[in-house]
C-alpha cells in the first residue's frame, strides 16, 4: 500500500483545493523555498494518519491548522489520501477487497475532527488500527524521520540507541505479554497475602490460643496428680520428723547450756584484753601530743623560712658567678684587644717612615724647582737691563756660564748613572725576590686557604650563636621564677591541705545499706554542694543556711530510708531527698519590688549568691529559696517588712530580720563553723594550685628548651674562643714565614726603587737642561739678540712655575695623606692607653668580684649546713610521730577485734538461748502435730513402717524433701492458677480448628505453585526477548556499516556494547576512517556525524520496512556529494517502500522517479509535479520483506 493521491483543502498555506496526484510508488521529492509550504504537505499527512499532538504539526492549537487561522473566510480544513491498495499480500487486515483506500480527515473550527474511510464516518480508532496494520503506527512514527530526529540519534545515550533497536525488533509483543503475566502474578500475590492474613490474623491466633487451652487443662490434670503424690510424702514427712523430735534425747539441751557458759568465761578475758589495750592507746595518745607539742611545728616553720633564704642565696649566688665569668671573658677580650691594637700601631708606624722618607725627598725636589724659578727671575732681570746672567741669576760672561752648564751637565750624568746603576741591580735583586717568592707561592697560598677557613668557620660560628638566641640572663631568671613557683606551690598545698582538714567535718560517713547500693546518689551535705560567688557574702549566707548546711542531700526517699536504716550513721542526721522535698522561693514581684525600694545592688537572693548544681536546686532552694541578702540593717529592715515582700533578710554582718518581727543581731556567734567562707578559700586554693602547677610546667618547658640550647652555646661558644685564638696563633706564625720575610723585602726594595727613579728622574731633568741651557749659551754667543733671550728666558719661566705647580700639589697631598697617618696612630696610641687602663681596672674589679663570690659560698655553704641540722631535727620528730601512730595503729586494730569478740560472744549466747527455747517449743509442737496427723490421715498407721526408708517414695533424705516442698509448692501454684483458665472443650475445638488450618494451607502452596509457574513464563519471555533483540543488533549492524558506507566511501561503522558491558546495557556507536577507529563522534565534522545518525535511522528501517517513509531536510547538514549518495542509496536499498523526501538540494531531488515543487503564490502554496527524464518500466509487485 502506497499514497496515489493528495488532495489539501484549507489546509495551512493551501487556501484552494490542491490535489497532489500521480506519486511515485518508489521514491518522490518535495522542495521550494523556505516559507512555500513544502513542510506543510508532510504535516498533512501525518494529520490524516491520526496524529494528535498539535506541537508535532507546528500549531498550537486546531484553529491554526486552518488557512490563516480561519481569518480569512474558510472554517475548515480536510486532507484526504488515496491508497494504492493492490498488492493484497500486504494489503491492511479487512481492506484486501479495496484496489483503493482513501482516508480522510476534516476539521472544523469550533468543532472536532472526523475521518471518513472510503466516504464514510469512521473512529480514530478504526483508523489507527487501519493503519498499524501496516506499519504506521503514529504513536511510534519510525516511518517519519524529521530534521531533528538525526540530531537527537547522534547524540543519543547507549541505552537510547538500544530502544531504537527494541522498536525495530518489536517486542513490544513479549512486553505486553509480560505485562499480563505480572498483572497476573500480583493477582496470585494478593490472594496469598489473603490467606496469610487469615491465617496470621484469624486461624492461626485462634488455634495457638485453643492449643493453649488444650495444653492448660493437660497441664491442670498433671499437677493435680503431681500435688496429691507429693502432699502424702510431706504429711508422712511431718509426721516422721515429729516423732523424732518427740524420741530426742536430753544431751542436746545440756551442749547447748554448756556452750553458753564457755562463750560467758570467753566474753569476760576478752572484756579484760579490752581494758589493757585501751590504757595503753591512751598512754600513747598522750606521748604523741607531747611530740607534737615539743617543737615540731616551731621546726617546720625555722625550715620552711630558711628554704626561702637559702633560695634567695643560691639565686645570688649563681647570678655572680656568671656574672665573673662572664667579667672573665670580658676581660679576655679587652686584652685580646689590646694585642690587635698594638699591631695596627706597629704597621701604620712602619708606613709613616716611609712616607716621611717619600715627603722629604719631595720637599727637596720642590725647594730646588722653587730655587730655579727664582733663578730664572734673576736671569730674565740681568737680561733686561743689558746684562748677561746665569741660571742662578748672577751676572757673568757668556762664556763663564757656558763653562758652568757644561760642568752641572757632567755632574748630573755622573748622579743619574749612579741612580740607574742602583736601580738596575735593586731591579735585578728585587726580580730573585719575585722569583723566590713565587716558588713558595704554593705555601702562600695554602696558609691564605688556611686564613680563609679560620675565618669561616668563626664566622659561621658567631651566626650559629647569633641565630641559637640564647640568653643566659633569661635562663637564670627562669631558675629563679621556677624556685619561686615551687615554693609558692608548697605553701599553697599546706594551706589546702590545713583547709580541707576543717572541711573534713563536712564529709558524711556511712556504710553501705545495701550490696551493691548506687553511692552516685548521695550528693553529700549541703555545704559541700554549693560555692560562694563572693566571700563578702560568707557570714550573711552562713547564717542564712544555719543548721541546714549540715543536712544531707540524698537522690530519693528510698535512699534515705536505706540510710537510716542500714546506714550505719555515726550521728543522728537529717536528709533531704530531692524528689519529695518542697520549698518556698522568693517570686519574681518580691525581688522586683525589694530592688525597687533599696536599689538593685544592695539587695539579692541568696540563692542567686551560690553556685551549684542543677541536680541539686530543690534542696539549695529549701536551704536559701525564702532569704534576701541586704547590705544594711536600714535596708533589711525596708525589705522585710514591706507589705509586699514580708521575707525573711539576712545583712553582711549577720544580723537577722524576720517577717514575724523578730531581729537577731549583735556580735557573730562564737560557734559559727564559717563553712562556706572555708570551702570558697579551699576552692580558689585549688585554682590557685592547678594556676601555678601550669605556671610551673610552662617554666620547665621553657628551662628544657633553654637548657638545650645552653649546652649548644656553651659548646659553640667554647669552639668560638678556640677559633679565635687559632687564628691568632696561625696570624703570628705566618708572620715568621719566609713567604711573609720575603714579601716584606718585595715591598721594602720597590720603595728603594720609587725613590732611586725619582733621583733619576731629577738628576736626568737637570743633565738635559743644563745640556740645553749650554746649546743655549753657545747659540746666545752666536747669535746674541736681547729681544730673543728675554721670550726664552720668559718662556723658562712659565714652564718653571708650571712644574713648581706640579710638585708643590704633589707635596701637599702626600703632606695631608701623612697627617692623616699620624692622627690614626695617636688614636690607636690613645684607643691602647684607654684599653691598657680598662684592663687594670677590669682586673682590680675580678679580684674583688672574686672575693665576693668566696663570702657567697661560705654563707650558701653555712645556711645550707643548718637546713639540714634542722631538717634532721624534723624527720627524728616525725620519725618519732610515724612510730607512735603505727604503734596506736596496731592497738586500735586489736581494741577493734577486740570489741567484734565480744559482740559476737553475746550473739552466740543470745543464739544458743533462742535455740534452747525453740527446742522446748518444738518438742510441745511435735506432740501435737503426731496426735492430730494420725487423726486426718489413716493411711499412716499402715505405711509407717515404710517412713525414712532409702530407695522408697518415703526416702527423707534432705536434698530430696527440699525437692519435694518446691515441687508441691510449683504444684499447688500451677494447679491453683489454671483452675480459673481451663476450657474443657479445648480439645475438640483444637482438632476443628487444625483441619481448616490445614485446607488453608494447602490452598497457598498451590497458589504459590502458580506463581512459580507465571515467574519462569516471565523469565522466557525475558529470553526470547533478548534473542529477537540479538537477531535484531546483528542484522541492523550489518546494514548500518552497508549504508554508512555506501554514503561515505572509505568508511566504516558499527554498533557495540560499552566495554565491559553487555549489549543488554546499551549500545554505542563506532565508526572508522581508513581502517582507524575513532575513540568518540565528537572527533568527526557536523556533516559525517548527520551520516552516521541517517545511516542507523535507514538501518533500522531496513529491518523491518513499512510501506512509505518521510524524510524532511535531512540532507539540511550535507554537501552535494553526500547527498548525492543518499539518493542513490535510497533507491538501492529500499526497493520495497515508497519515500518522500523534502530537500533543497539538487543531488537528492534529482535522484527522485517524481518531484513536487512548491511555491508561494499571493500567500497560497501552489504545487507542480516534474517527472524525471529515465526510461519509464512499470513498476514490480512489491513485497512486503519478511520479519
Amino acid at each position: 500500500m502506497y499514497i496515489e493521491e493528495l488532495i489539501i483543502d484549507g489546509f495551512k498555506s493551501y487556501q484552494n483545493r490542491t490535489t497532489i496526484a500521480n506519486f511515485d510508488p518508489n521514491f518522490n521529492s518535495i522542495t521550494g523555498l523556505n516559507g512555500s509550504g513544502k513542510s506543510n504537505i508532510i504535516d498533512a499527512i501525518i494529520f490524516v494518519l491520526g496524529i494528535t499532538n498539535w506541537n508535532q504539526l507546528r500549531a498550537s492549537s486546531l484553529q491554526h491548522l486552518v488557512y490563516k487561522h480561519g481569518q480569512a473566510g474558510i472554517r475548515k480544513a480536510s486532507v484526504t489520501i488515496v491508497f494504492n491498495n493492490e498488492d493484497k499480500a500486504n494489503a491492511p487486515v479487512g481492506y484486501e477487497k479495496f484496489d483503493q483506500i482513501t482516508v480522510t480527515r476534516e476539521i472544523i473550527i469550533g468543532g472536532r475532527s472526523k475521518y471518513f474511510i472510503n466516504g464514510h464516518n469512521a473512529q480514530m480508532d478504526r483508523v489507527k488500527n487501519l493503519f498499524r496494520s501496516v506499519q504506521l503506527n503514529i504513536k511510534n512514527p519510525h516511518f517519519l524521520i524529521m530534521q531533528g530526529k538525526i540530531t537527537k540519534v547522534v547524540n543519543s545515550k547507549p541505552i537510547e540507541i538500544l530502544g531504537m533497536i527494541e522498536e525495530a525488533a518489536g517486542t513490544k509483543m513479549y512486553e505486553d505479554k509480560k505485562e499480563g503475566a505480572v498483572k497476573t502474578l500480583e493477582k496470585k500475590d494478593r490472594k496469598v497475602n489473603e490467606i496469610t492474613q487469615i491465617l496470621d490474623e484469624t486461624i492461626t491466633p485462634t488455634l495457638k490460643n485453643l492449643e493453649k487451652q488444650q495444653k492448660q487443662y493437660q497441664n491442670w490434670l498433671e499437677f493435680k496428680r503431681e500435688k496429691e503424690k507429693l502432699e502424702k510424702i510431706r504429711v508422712a514427712f511431718e509426721y516422721y520428723q515429729s516423732k523424732r523430735t518427740l524420741s530426742g534425747s536430753e544431751a542436746e539441751l545440756k551442749d547447748f547450756e554448756k556452750q553458753i557458759a564457755e562463750l560467758e568465761q570467753s566474753k569476760m578475758d576478752q572484756e579484760k584484753l579490752l581494758k589493757k589495750i585501751k590504757s595503753k592507746l591512751l598512754k600513747l595518745a598522750e606521748a604523741k601530743e607531747k611530740d607534737m607539742s615539743s617543737g615540731l611545728q616551731e621546726l617546720e616553720q625555722e625550715g620552711h623560712s630558711l628554704s626561702k633564704k637559702i633560695v634567695r642565696i643560691e639565686s645570688g649566688y649563681k647570678n655572680c658567678e656568671d656574672n665573673l665569668k662572664n667579667f672573665e671573658k670580658e676581660l679576655e677580650d679587652l686584652k685580646s684587644t689590646a694585642i690587635t691594637i698594638q699591631s695596627q700601631i706597629k704597621e701604620k708606624q712602619k708606613n709613616l717612615e716611609h712616607q716621611t722618607k717619600i715627603l722629604n725627598e719631595k720637599k727637596l725636589l720642590v725647594q730646588e724647582k722653587k730655587e730655579h724659578l727664582e733663578n730664572l727671575k734673576r736671569q730674565y732681570q740681568a737680561v733686561s737691563v743689558g746684562v748677561a746672567a746665569d741660571g742662578e741669576g748672577t751676572a757673568k760672561t757668556l762664556a763663564d756660564q757656558l763653562m758652568d752648564a757644561k760642568k752641572k751637565q757632567v755632574t748630573s750624568s755622573t748622579e743619574a748613572q749612579s741612580c740607574a746603576a742602583r736601580i738596575a741591580h735593586s731591579e735585578k735583586e728585587l726580580k730573585n725576590l719575585e722569583l723566590q717568592t713565587k716558588k713558595i707561592d704554593s705555601e702562600y697560598k695554602q696558609f691564605m686557604s688556611e686564613e680563609k677557613t679560620l675565618k669561616s668557620k668563626v664566622k659561621d660560628l658567631e651566626e650559629k650563636i647569633s641565630q641559637l638566641g640564647f640568653s643566659e640572663q633569661d635562663y637564670q631568671a627562669l631558675l629563679l621564677n621556677r624556685r619561686k613557683l615551687q615554693v609558692n606551690i608548697k605553701e599553697a598545698t599546706e594551706r589546702s591541705t590545713g583547709l580541707k582538714m576543717k572541711l573534713d567535718t563536712l564529709n558524711f560517713s556511712y556504710k553501705d545499706p545495701a550490696p551493691n547500693f548506687d553511692r552516685s546518689k548521695v550528693h553529700g551535705r549541703v555545704a559541700s554542694l554549693i560555692n560562694l560567688r563572693d566571700p563578702k557574702h560568707a557570714i550573711a549566707l552562713e547564717i542564712a543556711g544555719g543548721a541546714r548546711l549540715r543536712f544531707v542531700v540524698v537522690e530519693d526517699e528510698k535512699v534515705s530510708q536505706q540510710l537510716i536504716e542500714n546506714g550505719k550513721l555515726q550521728q543522728r542526721e537529717t536528709i533531704i531527698p530531692l524528689s519529695k522535698i518542697t520549698s518556698q522561693v522568693l517570686s519574681d514581684s518580691q525581688l522586683k519590688t525589694a530592688w525597687k525600694q533599696v536599689g538593685k545592688p544592695n539587695v539579692a537572693s541568696a540563692v542567686s549568691l551560690v553556685e551549684y548544681d542543677k541536680k541539686d536546686e530543690s534542696a539549695i532552694e529549701y536551704v536559701y529559696g525564702s532569704t534576701l541578702v541586704c547590705q544594711t540593717s536600714e535596708q533589711a529592715n525596708s525589705v522585710t517588712f514591706h507589705p509586699q515582700i514580708l521575707a525573711r533578710s539576712v545583712t553582711l554582718e549577720g544580723d537577722v530580720f524576720d517577717a514575724a518581727g523578730t531581729l537577731t543581731g549583735g556580735a557573730v556567734p562564737s560557734n559559727i563553723n564559717n563553712y562556706l567562707a572555708l570551702r570558697y578559700e579551699y576552692l580558689e586554693k585549688k585554682k590557685e594550685i592547678l594556676e601555678l602547677q601550669k605556671q610551673l610546667q610552662e617554666t620547665e618547658t621553657k628551662i628544657k628548651d633553654l637548657e638545650d640550647s645552653k649546652s649548644k652555646h656553651e659548646q659553640l661558644a667554647n669552639a668560638l674562643d678556640l677559633e679565635n685564638h687559632s687564628y691568632q696563633f696561625f696570624t703570628k706564625r705566618m708572620e715568621m714565614t719566609q713567604y711573609h720575610q720575603s714579601v716584606k723585602k718585595v715591598e721594602e726594595l720597590k720603595l728603594f726603587l720609587e725613590s732611586e727613579r725619582l733621583k733619576l728622574k731629577k738628576y736626568s731633568t737637570e743633565a738635559e737642561e743644563a745640556e740645553e741651557n749650554a746649546k743655549s749659551i753657545e747659540h746666545q754667543i752666536q747669535n746674541f739678540n736681547k729681544e730673543d733671550q728675554l721670550t726664552k728666558t720668559k718662556q723658562n719661566i712659565s714652564k718653571a712655575k708650571k712644574q713648581f705647580k706640579e710638585l708643590s700639589d704633589d707635596f701637599q697631598q702626600s703632606q695631608q695623606s701623612l697627617v692623616r697617618l699620624e692622627s690614626q696612630i695617636a688614636e690607636l696610641t690613645q684607643e691602647l692607653k684607654d684599653t691598657n687602663m680598662k684592663i687594670e681596672e677590669f682586673e682590680k674589679e675580678l679580684i674583688s668580684r672574686k672575693e665576693e663570690l668566696k663570702e657567697r659560698g661560705e654563707k650558701k655553704d653555712k645556711f645550707n649546713k643548718e637546713y639540714e641540722k634542722i631538717l634532721s631535727l624534723i624527720n627524728a620528730k616525725k620519725s618519732a610521730v610515724l612510730e607512735c601512730d603505727s604503734n596506736i595503729a596496731q592497738l586500735v586494730a586489736q581494741r577493734d577485734a577486740n570489741t567484734k569478740a565480744i559482740t559476737d560472744a553475746e550473739l552466740n549466747i543470745k543464739k544458743l538461748e533462742h535455740k534452747i527455747e525453740n527446742f522446748k517449743a518444738a518438742k510441745e509442737s511435735a506432740k501435737k502435730t503426731v496426735s492430730i496427723l494420725l487423726k486426718q490421715h489413716e493411711w499412716i498407721e499402715s505405711e509407717e513402717q515404710e517412713f525414712g526408708k532409702p530407695n522408697t517414695d518415703y526416702d527423707f533424705d534432705k536434698s530430696r524433701m527440699k525437692e519435694v516442698i518446691e515441687r508441691l509448692s510449683r504444684a499447688e501454684e500451677g494447679q491453683e492458677k489454671l483452675s480459673k483458665q481451663i476450657n474443657k472443650k479445648a480439645v475438640h475445638m483444637f482438632e476443628k480448628a487444625q483441619q481448616e488450618y490445614n485446607e488453608l494451607i494447602k490452598k497457598k502452596k498451590q497458589i504459590e505453585a502458580d506463581k512459580a509457574q507465571i515467574q519462569n513464563f516471565i523469565k522466557e519471555l525475558d529470553k526470547k526477548k533478548n534473542e529477537a533483540l540479538q537477531t535484531t543488533w546483528e542484522k541492523v549492524n550489518k546494514d548500518f556499516g552497508s549504508i554508512f558506507s555506501s554514503l561515505l566511501p572509505g568508511a566504516q561503522s558499527k554498533l557495540e556494547p560499552q566495554e565491559g558491558h553487555s549489549f543488554l546495557d546499551g549500545l554505542v556507536v563506532k565508526v572508522a576512517f581508513g581502517g582507524v577507529w575513532k575513540d568518540s563522534l565528537s572527533e568527526l565534522s557536523g556533516g559525517q556525524r548527520s551520516l552516521v545518525s541517517l545511516s542507523l535511522v535507514l538501518s533500522l528501517l531496513l529491518f523491518k520496512p513499512a510501506p512509505m517513509y518521510i524524510l524532511d531536510e535531512i540532507d539540511s547538514a550535507l554537501d552535494l556529494s553526500h547527498t548525492q549518495n543518499i539518493g542513490e542509496m535510497i533507491k538501492t536499498h529500499f526497493t520495497q517502500s515508497q519515500f518522500i523526501v523534502i530537500s533543497l538540494k539538487e543531488g537528492m531531488y534529482n535522484n527522485a522517479n517524481v518531484l513536487f515543487s512548491v511555491k508561494n503564490v499571493n500567500g497560497a502554496s501552489v504545487v507542480t509535479r516534474t517527472e524525471a527524464p529515465k526510461t519509464a518500466k512499470k513498476p514490480k509487485k512489491r513485497k512486503r520483506a519478511e520479519d
